[in-house]
């Protein structure tokens, strides 16, 4: 009870030399620990995020500058009683906390929602990615996996839309489907920090195939970015619109066209 009735300032104090996972589980003593936490904004020190939404699951991975922890990994995990959250140190899993009655998405983006609000400094990278894996091919994982991925992203897009300015972020990439997914996160970074930006199929069974990017290739953060990789797809759009990235990997229709014919 007397932890509970620390007055705010002593408690800022004791939150500005916490680290991440301190602070994560100050968060869950009590309403007005997490009230403050949330007010006062900690910097976490972020270097990387990695989201990596696996079917009825999500991993992430966070990476920070702080002393002690430099790297946490946690999986939300779907459960029947609610969220399965596990706990990493580096591979080896060292913690399971279950939450009740609470399904592992909405789990997952309240504490994704406070990083991403809290976040003030450039990030070194920030990867979405949805994962399919060889055992996915099943109609109803594919559909669960489709559906978690239209639900997290519109979720997503309303967490950046409430941050007061664009997100830092110098190497941005997603492991997508198509353009529509790209355009759920893409135009909340700010374009005069990112450098590079990646673009990989998540779908390892399906090949090569044409990424539509009319609308990608008109924003600010395409044109201002210096490096590009696009992996698994296949690219059908004029050339002048890669003319400006100093490094680029990308397979392009009319290259492959060319390449089969000199054979």
């Amino acid at each position: 009870m007397a932890l509970i009735e620390m007055p705010d300032k002593v408690l800022q104090r004791v939150i500005k030399n916490c680290e991440f996972a301190e602070i994560q589980s100050l968060r869950k003593v009590c309403h007005k620990f997490r009230n403050t936490i949330e007010d006062f904004k900690p910097n976490y020190q972020l270097r990387r995020l990695d989201i990596d939404l696996r079917g009825d699951e999500v991993l992430f991975e966070i990476y920070t500058n702080a002393k002690t922890t430099r790297w946490l990994r946690f999986l939300y995990k779907k459960h029947p009683n609610g969220c399965l959250i596990i706990s990493f140190d580096k591979f080896v899993k060292v913690r399971e906390k279950l939450v009740e009655n609470t399904e592992f998405l909405e789990v997952f983006f309240v504490d994704l929602e406070h990083l991403l609000i809290s976040q003030r400094t450039s990030l070194e990278s920030f990867h979405i990615g949805f994962t399919y894996s060889s055992s996915d091919y099943g109609i109803q994982i594919y559909q669960s996996t489709e559906q978690n991925a239209a639900r997290f992203l519109a979720t997503i897009k309303k967490i950046l839309e409430s941050r007061r300015r664009l997100l830092l972020i110098e190497d941005f990439s997603m492991k997508i489907i198509n353009q529509n997914q790209v355009m759920h996160v893409l135009p909340f970074v700010d374009p005069k920090e990112l450098r590079r930006i990646t673009f990989q199929h998540s779908h390892h069974r399906d090949g090569l195939k044409i990424f539509e990017m009319t609308e990608i290739v008109k924003s600010e953060q395409w044109k201002g970015a210096e490096e590009i990789a696009i992996r698994r797809f296949l690219v059908d759009i004029p050339k002048k619109y890669f003319k400006h990235f100093k490094d680029k990997e990308v397979n392009h229709v009319s290259e492959l066209r060319n390449s089969h014919l000199l054979q």
